[in-house]
């Protein structure tokens, strides 16, 4: 299986990752759940706009993560690094976003939970949600071609 394939692979498999962010004086890490574009290049998740992760977004947007599945046995385990700027989600983009979130198969359960708050008339006026975006920058995968080492490459999407 190519590298690429890997890394697509782990981020289809999995709906949760491990988001890093910082506010420039102190670091955070989320796990959130997200939705992919058909790219594989760009993240969508929902946050109450005053969590501490969508905070530091608005004052750094550098952020970093990971995707992988924690029930793996440590021999077989591999997972996805990635960087990659977040913001919060315009009014004018929000169309392509909630259709994102809820392409997943996880949807029915979002639809139920969010069904008053992912809606363009009534985003901004009832909820401290928000849908941010991460645009991805660089991804990584551990080397499959190598053993008893923790040596990463870098995946193109």
């Amino acid at each position: 299986m190519t590298n690429l394939k890997i890394a697509k692979k782990i981020i289809k498999d999995n709906i949760y990752l491990t988001l890093s962010t910082s506010d420039n004086t102190t670091n955070w890490s989320a796990p959130i759940f997200f939705a992919k574009t058909k790219d594989f290049d760009t993240f969508y998740f929902v946050s109450d706009k005053k969590a501490i992760h969508s905070k530091h977004i608005s004052i750094n947007p550098y952020v970093s993560g990971s995707i992988f599945n924690s029930q793996e046995i440590p021999e077989k385990v591999n997972g996805v690094q990635f960087d990659g700027l977040a913001y919060e989600v315009g009014l004018k983009e929000l169309p392509k976003a909630i259709k994102c979130i809820y392409s997943t198969k996880e949807a029915d359960l979002l639809k139920e939970r969010f069904k008053d708050y992912l809606n363009p008339k009534s985003y901004k006026i009832f909820t401290n949600f928000r849908i941010y975006k991460i645009k991805t920058l660089h991804f990584y995968i551990l080397d499959p071609h190598v053993t008893l080492e923790d040596r990463r490459v870098e995946v193109r999407m």
